[in-house]
């Protein structure tokens, strides 16, 4: 597996991968926090987490961050050397909004990074991307509320929809057809009040495919009240 791993990681070194780290949402249930990215975890701030180790895993890479909610302060305590696109309108629409923003700025790169803004992941969440392959993650550390995914016998998504196992750990690689209908799809009109997971399923319906990536290695939390806070204190 480690052989597999850095021959994964070689081929990835000189690609160029654009990161989209939508957070724009309100997060009616941590408001009181402010902004989900901007939430400390021993010391750290969860944004600077999630850099950490997009870096390490896309040294070649241009992270776009999308915000909101809580816009200034992020753009103020986020890295100055990503690119901020404030979504105005974010208490009117979803998260695909956001995402699509973040498809715009990225012109016509082949290799998109999707990295929900308020998922906390540790180092080896991303070890398994492949650059040839559209992918979702896997992570049964997510909460049972949240997605879940249902997976044919070779590994590949066929739908997806809540009170189903396998949960999506709201990270997304998109590139080649899955990409192309990705971006289709939400830049039509009236997607702003889709979820992500709609779209995606949206794009299986059209052909695409993604192979699900689960691994004992994996861990990736999503943040959404205090509890999930306090659990993500001990989770790195």
């Amino acid at each position: 597996m480690k052989k597999y791993i850095k021959k994964i990681h070689e081929e990835l070194k000189d690609i160029l991968v654009h990161v989209i780290i939508p957070s724009a949402g309100i997060g009616r249930r941590m408001k009181s926090y402010g902004c989900k990215s901007l939430l400390n975890i021993k010391e750290k701030k969860l944004i600077d987490i999630q850099l950490e180790h997009i870096n390490n895993r896309f040294p070649n890479n241009e992270v776009i961050l999308i915000t909101g909610f809580d816009s200034e302060r992020l753009m103020n305590h986020s890295p100055d050397d990503i690119i901020k696109i404030e979504n105005e309108k974010y208490y009117e629409n979803n998260v695909i909004r956001s995402i699509s923003i973040g498809l715009r700025a990225t012109k016509d790169n082949e290799h998109i990074l999707i990295v929900f803004g308020d998922i906390l992941l540790n180092r080896h969440a991303l070890d398994l991307i492949n650059h040839n392959e559209s992918c979702i993650l896997i992570s049964n550390h997510m909460s049972e509320n949240e997605v879940g995914c249902n997976i044919n016998n070779k590994g590949y998504l066929e739908y997806m929809m809540f009170d189903l196992p396998n949960k999506w750990g709201h990270i997304i690689y998109l590139t080649s057809k899955e990409l192309d209908l990705f971006k289709k799809i939400t830049w039509a009109k009236n997607k702003d009040k889709k979820f992500c997971f709609e779209v995606i399923n949206e794009v299986v319906n059209h052909g695409g495919k993604f192979k699900c990536i689960q691994d004992e290695d994996i861990k990736i939390i999503d943040i959404d009240t205090s509890k999930d806070l306090q659990k993500a204190q001990e989770f790195i």
